[in-house]
């Protein structure tokens, strides 16, 4: 990222999470103590659709952006490069399903209880005048 221009001052990692879901949800604990002007999602292409989609269970709508593009090679015959593209696929499926298995059981933590993983993604911080970053309506906490 600094070598496409960005300043180490506006670039936060979060690095305390082991998974996907764990880095989603520490993410928006970070967004709950401070200002930011824009959101980048920034990981795998393979991996970001599965990641937008935890993000959005805790409100966090970054926008997208793949560092990555995997694409099979066309062969006559079976090559061990697609054979792990397929692996890495069925990896993020599997996530995205339990991911609604897990919600469908209640097994997720709620998302307003919030208290290295190779494709860990960056949270990007751009400018000063900032104002909190909002939740859609549909994800805010009902009042009593």
């Amino acid at each position: 990222m600094v070598q496409l221009g960005a300043a180490d001052t506006d670039i936060l990692l979060e690095r305390r999470s082991m998974n996907t879901f764990q880095n989603a949800e520490f993410t928006e604990a970070i967004l709950r103590q401070q200002r930011f002007d824009k959101l980048f999602l920034v990981t795998s292409g393979l991996h970001l659709p599965r990641a937008l989609l935890y993000f959005s269970y805790f409100g966090i709508y970054p926008t997208p952006c793949a560092a990555d593009y995997i694409v099979p090679q066309m062969s006559i015959f079976p090559i061990g490069y697609n054979f792990t593209i397929a692996d890495l696929a069925a990896h993020e499926y599997i996530g995205m399903l339990r991911y609604y298995i897990y919600n469908f059981l209640g097994w997720n933590p709620t998302v307003f209880s919030v208290s290295l993983n190779i494709f860990t993604p960056i949270v990007l911080q751009l400018g000063s005048n900032l104002q909190k970053w909002p939740l859609p309506d549909s994800n805010r906490p009902k009042q009593p």
